[in-house]
């Protein structure tokens, strides 16, 4: 099955180009791949929040905890609350939370990977 995608951004298609120059592969297998992945990715692993309320909840191994959650179908914010953070956790916690806002993408899912990359344990809800 062959796929067509119209009107992406020469910014974006200069990353995608970077990103499989360093994978030593062409953009088309590039993307080929990067397809296959998302499709064959685990939902729970690409859950958004929706609705109001719902978020993520995340631990550190040190006890620290961090909430994300949205605040409503049309709002332009979240709800944020850290407690217990070490700085570097703290700034991840920062990062997430800046992707994750709807005036910058509403990148729930880079938020989520940022907060796992930090070593928090990310739950939803």
């Amino acid at each position: 099955m062959d796929v067509l995608i119209c009107n992406v951004p020469e910014a974006a298609m200069r990353a995608l180009d970077a990103l499989a120059t360093q994978a030593h592969l062409d953009r088309e297998v590039f993307l080929r791949l990067k397809l296959i992945v998302l499709a064959e990715t685990n939902p729970e692993t690409v859950w958004t929040p929706a609705r109001f309320g719902e978020g993520f909840k995340a631990f550190t191994p040190t006890g620290g905890s961090c909430t994300l959650k949205r605040l409503g179908k049309e709002s332009v914010q979240i709800q944020r609350g850290a407690k217990n953070l070490f700085r570097d956790e703290f700034d991840a916690y920062e990062r997430a939370a800046l992707v994750a806002s709807p005036l910058n993408g509403n990148a729930w899912q880079s938020a989520r990977r940022i907060l796992e990359e930090a070593g928090f344990e990310v739950f939803n809800i």
